[in-house]
């Protein structure tokens, strides 16, 4: 993944990390260097600012260097910094409130325009990769009230003129306009395991891009994950399969077509005869949740059965026959001894 290096201004590097410099301005390149280009600008460097190589050189500054590089010679580090960089800049470029439409819940507080939601289901959530969605694209007019120029001409009393950043527009020359987004395709890279809340940066094929918020879609593909309940810390997800009264007092059942998010089909599970299987218990499969370490949790549930089919004769009898073998079981019996 290579950053857009207009996302990375002189000015921006040192802003958006605070009192750290960013990485690509310490070694001196470009986001679009390549990592030949990052070797070589750091084995250059290291031989100024070396302290074995240089005696008036800082420790510090050397060690910022090697910090940098250990950055953007890492291609998970590297990734993972400018996917940083691209939402904090996509963030701070974001339209002022008072440019916004505030009837669509866009432009309330300073918060400004809320990041859309991207709805992704479990599966996909799962494995990761790319997603095409179709987002409302913000249309941008020329702002009136600097022509465009993103700054406006002001004079003092003592005929004294200065000029400064167009408090409309906030110096960008162009606001959004009020109910005129236009619909464009987008392409989101869901990370492994993405968990909902998560916000990415999603980019169309003109270049524009966009941050969004990934949340989950438990309907369509998957009856199993219809009402999952997802654990965004661990990453466990629980599902829900049902039995009738007789399997859950007396066993006898089993339970299959059991598939983990990741698509795979684990074994069947097999209650043998005479087990108990109280109301809402638990039955955890390692690792079948969302990655690294969620699990796919079953909760049983039981299903009572209507008044009439209760009363019925057929219903009766199968309660009794499996309660004896229950309680022959339990107890020590065997089958024979009924």
């Amino acid at each position: 993944m290579h950053a857009p290096s207009f996302l990375f201004g002189k000015d921006y590097m040192m802003m958006a990390s605070g009192s750290r410099r960013c990485p690509y301005a310490v070694l001196g390149v470009d986001a679009s260097a390549s990592r030949d280009d990052i070797a070589r600008s750091y084995r250059r460097q290291a031989l100024l600012l070396h302290p074995d190589k240089n005696k008036s050189a800082e420790e510090a500054a050397f060690h910022e260097l090697r910090e940098a590089f250990d950055v953007l010679s890492d291609p998970e580090k590297k990734t993972e910094f400018d996917t940083e960089m691209m939402l904090e800049r996509l963030r701070f470029c974001r339209p002022s409130s008072s440019s916004l439409p505030r009837d669509r819940g866009r432009g309330g507080g300073d918060s400004g325009r809320h990041p859309p939601d991207v709805s992704v289901d479990l599966r996909t959530a799962c494995v990761g990769g790319p997603v095409t969605v179709v987002l409302a694209k913000p249309v941008s007019i020329e702002c009136p009230e600097c022509a465009g120029k993103g700054v406006r001409s002001r004079s003092t009393a003592a005929l004294l003129s200065f000029s400064e950043p167009c408090a409309t527009c906030a110096g960008r020359g162009s606001i959004v306009a009020e109910g005129e987004d236009a619909l464009s395709e987008f392409e989101v890279f869901l990370p492994v395991g993405v968990r909902e809340g998560t916000e990415l940066v999603a980019t169309s094929s003109e270049g524009d891009q966009l941050v969004v918020r990934v949340r989950y879609s438990k309907t369509g593909r998957d009856d199993d994950l219809a009402n999952a309940v997802v654990d965004g810390k661990s990453g466990d997800v629980e599902v829900v399969r049902t039995i009738g009264v007789a399997e859950a007092l007396g066993g006898g059942f089993r339970l299959t077509d059991v598939v983990d998010l990741s698509g795979r089909v684990r074994d069947a599970i097999d209650v043998p005869l005479g087990s108990y299987t109280p109301p809402d218990s638990r039955i955890r499969i390692a690792r079948g949740g969302l990655p690294p370490d969620g699990d796919l949790v079953i909760r049983v549930a039981v299903a009572w059965p209507s008044g009439e089919e209760a009363a019925s004769r057929r219903f009766r009898k199968r309660i009794r026959i499996h309660a004896t073998i229950l309680r022959h079981i339990l107890h020590g019996g065997t089958k024979k001894n009924i």
